[in-house]
């Protein structure tokens, strides 16, 4: 009897731990490379790095006639391609990357031979279209 209320215990202790044990880690999203930058882009261009997983992806945005904006944003989804989301309480950003299909060109601009995927850039409800690539930082 005391051997059988033993291993319930033991038992019991063991499903208690499993329970409360925290989640495994969930896998860092990241780019195939750690850059985006646009190519071909006429009047803006965009470096995303994503060099450093733990403070999210650093965007640098140049504009004609403007400073250039920057600030971080957090990798929502990944797969084919990639969503990018401003932080919570600052200005609205989307960045939204997607594979161009093999064969393909850029659709915006004739000037891209070596981009790879098109950007959708969303600052404060303007849209801004190009193509761009990955790449690793130099």
């Amino acid at each position: 009897m005391r051997t059988s209320s033993l291993i319930a215990s033991l038992l019991a202790a063991t499903f208690a731990l499993v329970a409360f044990a925290p989640p495994a880690a969930a896998q860092q999203v990241t780019f195939p490379n750690p850059l985006f930058v646009t190519t071909g882009t006429i009047g803006w261009s965009v470096t995303l790095d994503d060099s450093d997983p733990n403070r999210g992806v650093e965007y640098s945005l140049v504009l004609p006639r403007t400073s250039k904006s920057s600030g971080w944003l957090v990798l929502d989804y990944s797969g084919d391609a990639y969503e990018l989301q401003s932080l919570p309480g600052k200005p609205t950003v989307t960045a939204k990357i997607a594979p161009i299909p093999q064969g393909g060109q850029c659709p915006y601009s004739r000037n891209a031979p070596n981009a790879t995927y098109t950007i959708e850039f969303i600052l404060r409800n303007v849209i801004y279209r190009g193509c761009g690539y990955f790449t690793q930082p130099q």
